[in-house]
């Protein structure tokens, strides 16, 4: 019937020819980009307390002794007191970088500066040329870092959460270390997810406007996994849209 087409195109679609696969698809040898705006009044604590603007999560087990090769993955963006970079953490199995992760710094004074900025955190790498990850702050390149771990395609089941962690982060202890720990203190707009990593002339000519395409019915921007424009149902009341 025609409700069933209807209902039918709007269904996810399956087609890795048009990079159609999960919609938190993770391969760095396509890479991944994170775009998002955020403004951030002030921090949510001292004490270098890290807060999690975006975690993306295999399903894997969290435990002691991951460095041993256990199938784990985990990619997350995050920032803490005190700092003015954004932090990039990636991790595979064994295969991760050390400490928290890759500092990229924004050019700002500081990130809680009460203002409105767009950020663009591109990765990828390959076995021949190592990897790349790369900090746009409102368009322009703002910092980038090398790091030398070709890493695989991630699977298993795929969870994510924006403005706080999706599970227990390794080496973590502790009830307040699990899901929702972690909370960012702040405002986020236009938040875009992508399975590939975006070119600065890509992100130059998109971070101040919307992106059209979609992945079910649409062959443009297939590679746009999640895109939360944040703006759907304005009613017009200021008080009411804050």
């Amino acid at each position: 019937s025609a409700k069933d087409d209807v209902s039918e195109s709007k269904g996810n679609l399956y087609d890795e020819s048009k990079n159609r696969q999960s919609n938190l698809y993770l391969n760095m040898a396509s890479g991944s980009t994170i775009e998002f705006w955020l403004k951030k009044d002030a921090f949510a604590a001292t004490g270098g307390t890290r807060e999690i603007i975006f975690d993306l999560w295999n399903s894997g087990s969290v435990t002691e002794d991951i460095d041993a090769g256990e199938i784990y993955g985990r990619l997350n963006i995050s920032c803490k007191h005190g700092s003015t970079a954004l932090t990039f953490h990636h991790q595979s199995g064994s295969a991760k970088e050390t400490g928290a992760g890759i500092d990229l710094e924004t050019g700002l004074a500081s990130i809680a500066d009460g203002a409105w900025h767009h950020y663009a955190i591109t990765a990828i790498s390959s076995s021949t040329e190592g990897g790349l990850v790369t900090l746009h702050v409102d368009g322009k390149l703002a910092s980038s870092s090398t790091f030398t771990t070709a890493y695989n395609e991630i699977t298993g089941a795929m969870h994510a959460t924006i403005g706080a962690a999706v599970a227990q982060m390794p080496g973590a202890g502790g009830a307040e270390a699990g899901k929702g720990w972690g909370k960012l203190s702040g405002s986020i707009d236009e938040f875009r997810y992508w399975k590939k990593a975006r070119t600065s002339r890509q992100i130059q000519r998109n971070w101040r406007g919307q992106v059209n395409g979609g992945t079910n019915t649409d062959d443009a921007n297939t590679t746009l996994g999640v895109y939360y424009k944040f703006n759907e149902g304005i009613t017009g009341t200021s008080s009411v849209d804050q």
